[in-house]
């Protein structure tokens, strides 16, 4: 399910509506469009792109001064159309808010939430939509070089930038208010992280956890499936389906087959836990194909690799007798159990003078990217600190190849950084560093890589993407807890392995780290993987490689045909400029 809608002179919306028409054609889908006229002569249309016709008795409240109306259906719908006005943290949904009597259009943006509005001016008005696809087939694309780079060096491009400058995102906690007299558009921001802490009344933290994740699968209705790869995140949200006696839940797990190291302790957890589990093989046949479709698949560009494994499972759903109402993931715990672990450890890192780190750093584009021992990690560490905000650099995945592959222009640099620490600061302020650190978490990685893989691919198929870790009282719990909890035993998401450890074998809980992976060299040195890259990254008219170092990306990528060895910091970049170059081809196409 898409949302779009137009407010502005009546002569605009026919070609709206025309763009929606053609978008939905392009996805596969219907469109169903409505309108209000406005008593300043304006007209206020809005629509759905869907595999099926919205409920809009539950999503939409007309009354005799104002229209209001939820975009994406969620659980928490009805706490975002009844709150007044909207405030705290209480929901995900994102609401819109339309005065017939002035015009004047608010969109309140929930603090987390894998939905993403986006908004732009046009000559007979406004357009919104939360498919950032639909906004440029209206207004067109500009590319923005800071999302570029962003994309490249973040893994994420932070509001309210977006990879067109005419196209701008609504921050998350904020109210975007368009003025009834056609001014200009402003943000207010009605978010503060005081809103994610409760009164714990001396609960057990384990047993506030609990009740929080049960809370948020129990509005979940069947049947459900989970993304399952085996590691604590995962098989605790399958756990507790287990013990909530949800036997309508199936386990759904990507393997590249017996050199996995899940390979036996996966289902042998599933059938602990008395849970249908289905693994779904690596299949390099399907990897063109994938990468044909990705402009179709999402909204926006996504630097996370493990997207295509993500595809693969959610095309597999297509073999079920029918699709599950929603599939829930354990995206989150990560960045609300563990990331707030490492702030000790990066304050001291960031305290050494930026021109050494940066002295360090250059040592790794220049050829340390190359191998895989400890040196090129050091590199890769310290490259990370010379170039990202620590908030950013302490959660996870980057690019390391600024410098070689690519070099961002120092005055961009500083706009990117700007935007990424505003949108943290935002949420985060007053603060200290190791939940501010969880905040950039769950706005980079949890929101923009791994619950977006599967949330564009989810909603166009009509089936919701649910992590009970991102769900409202999940993070409300997680944040009224302290780092010496929710760390137990100086162990990241300690507190987790023991809640799953009541549920399975205890060495279960504690196995390494498990996770949706992109086998990489299997992927780029197959074939027909070759030649897509040949003829689409690679190719004159690719307006990414404008951004590159074109001679030393096409080094990087004989790199990996070859099968040679290559630090994991690169891989990012491989995956990102792959999948822009593959999304764009695919948008121009449509």
């Amino acid at each position: 399910m898409f949302f779009a809608a137009y407010v502005g002179e009546p002569t605009g919306s026919s070609a709206w509506a025309d763009a929606v028409q053609r978008h939905a054609a392009w996805l596969g889908l219907s469109a169903y469009l409505h309108s209000r006229p406005l008593a300043d002569g304006r007209t206020f249309a809005f629509g759905w792109v869907s595999i099926s016709a919205p409920d809009t008795a539950a999503l939409v409240r007309d009354g005799a001064q104002r229209c209001t109306i939820i975009p994406l259906d969620t659980p928490t719908r009805e706490h975002a159309l009844t709150e007044e006005p909207p405030k705290g943290f209480g929901t995900h949904a994102t609401r819109m808010d339309v005065s017939l009597a002035s015009g004047e259009v608010r969109v309140t943006v929930p603090a987390i939430a894998l939905e993403k509005s986006y908004y732009a001016r046009t000559d007979d008005g406004w357009v919104l939509s939360n498919d950032l696809r639909l906004i440029l087939r209206i207004v067109g694309l500009d590319m923005d070089e800071r999302a570029v780079y962003a994309l490249f060096q973040y893994g994420a491009v932070p509001s309210p930038l977006t990879l067109s400058r005419n196209v701008q995102r609504v921050a998350p906690g904020h109210t975007l208010i368009l003025p009834a007299d056609s001014g200009e558009a402003r943000l207010q921001r009605f978010f503060s992280i005081g809103d994610l802490v409760e009164a714990r009344r001396e609960r057990d933290p384990g047993e506030y956890v609990l009740a929080a994740m049960d809370t948020a699968i129990a509005r979940t209705q069947p049947p459900v499936a989970v993304h399952f790869s085996g590691g604590v995140d995962s098989a605790l949200v399958a756990a507790r389906l287990a013990a909530l006696r949800r036997t309508d839940a199936r386990l759904q797990r990507f393997t590249l087959g017996p050199s996995d190291p899940f390979h036996e302790m996966a289902p042998a957890m599933a059938r602990h836990l008395g849970l249908e589990f289905e693994e779904v093989y690596w299949n390099p046949a399907e990897i063109v194909t994938i990468l044909q479709s990705l402009a179709q698949e999402y909204a926006t560009p996504l630097a996370d690799p493990a997207s295509l494994p993500t595809l693969m499972l959610i095309r597999a759903m297509s073999q079920w007798a029918s699709l599950p109402t929603a599939v829930l993931t354990g995206t989150g715990a990560q960045s609300l159990f563990a990331s707030g672990h490492k702030a000790r450890l990066f304050r001291r890192l960031y305290a050494v003078p930026r021109a050494l780190r940066r002295l360090v750093a250059a040592a790794y584009p220049a050829g340390l990217w190359r191998g895989t021992s400890r040196l090129s990690w050091f590199a890769g560490a310290i490259n990370k600190t010379a170039h990202l905000p620590l908030e950013y650099a302490a959660t996870g995945s980057h690019s390391s190849m600024d410098g070689f592959a690519f070099r961002v222009p120092p005055q961009v640099r500083a706009e990117m950084e700007q935007a990424a620490l505003a949108e943290v600061d935002a949420l985060a302020e007053g603060a200290d560093l190791a939940d501010r650190i969880s905040i950039s978490g769950v706005l980079r990685n949890s929101m923009c890589q791994c619950g977006a893989r599967v949330f564009d691919p989810l909603r166009q198929r009509g089936v919701a993407a649910v992590m009970p870790f991102l769900e409202p009282e999940t993070v409300r719990a997680a944040f009224s807890l302290s780092w010496y909890e929710k760390c137990l035993g100086g162990e990241p998401k300690g507190l987790l392995k023991e809640l799953l450890a009541r549920q399975v074998p205890r060495e279960w809980a504690y196995w390494p780290k498990g996770r949706f992976l992109l086998p990489y060299y299997e992927t780029f040195r197959h074939p027909a993987a070759r030649d897509y890259v040949r003829d689409v990254v690679f190719a004159r008219d690719n307006p990414v490689l404008s951004f590159c170092n074109a001679r030393n990306v096409e080094a990087i990528f004989r790199r990996v045909e070859a099968g040679q060895p290559m630090h994991v910091g690169v891989r990012p970049f491989v995956w990102t400029v792959t999948f822009l170059s593959a999304w764009l081809q695919g948008l121009c196409a449509g």
